[in-house]
């Protein structure tokens, strides 16, 4: 063994053992099943005992919404979307996104409604996108349910904004 070689070996152990200090805490098996119990299995474990308690009422609920829900998600429909947005944005500029939507036999506490709204690419594509929730804010005259989110943008270039509308339920 040349000195040159043992140099190098004391140096790449001596990288090895700081990696190990460093990410030991973060990369352990004792973390990630604290981390699984705490944001996975407790929580799990208490939607299960709502679910059975009272003789699976819970159960029963959300198997009812479910049921009402695959029935009559064919009906719900984006109307219009309006925003007051110029075109152009200088960073920092709130805008307000503003939908109407109709749910059909849905009520507004059944869905989810959100603005995926980020930079656009150039194949039309939002990337680098946030995920606002909107809030819904009644009827209009026709009776489609009317939701709005402020949004603000956060970079500079061309923006584009889409709705998600997902089912939703408590349990």
């Amino acid at each position: 063994v040349n000195l040159n070689s043992m140099s190098v070996m004391k140096s790449w152990i001596a990288k090895m053992k700081n990696s190990m200090r460093q990410i030991g805490p973060v990369f352990n098996t004792q973390r990630m099943v604290e981390q699984y119990a705490q944001k996975l299995y407790l929580p799990e474990a208490q939607r299960y005992q709502v679910l059975n308690a009272n003789e699976q009422e819970g159960a029963k609920s959300l198997a009812a919404w479910m049921d009402r829900v695959r029935q009559h998600w064919g009906q719900v429909r984006v109307a219009a979307i309006h925003s007051d947005a110029q075109d152009n944005l200088p960073v920092g500029t709130k805008i307000n996104i503003q939908a109407l939507l109709s749910l059909g036999e849905l009520q507004p506490e059944d869905v989810l409604v959100q603005v995926y709204h980020g930079l656009v690419n150039t194949r039309g594509e939002i990337v680098d996108y946030q995920i606002s929730e909107m809030t819904p804010e009644g009827r209009d005259q026709n009776g489609q349910h009317i939701y709005s989110a402020p949004i603000t943008s956060t970079r500079s270039g061309l923006h584009g904004y889409t709705l998600r509308i997902l089912p939703k339920h408590a349990l």
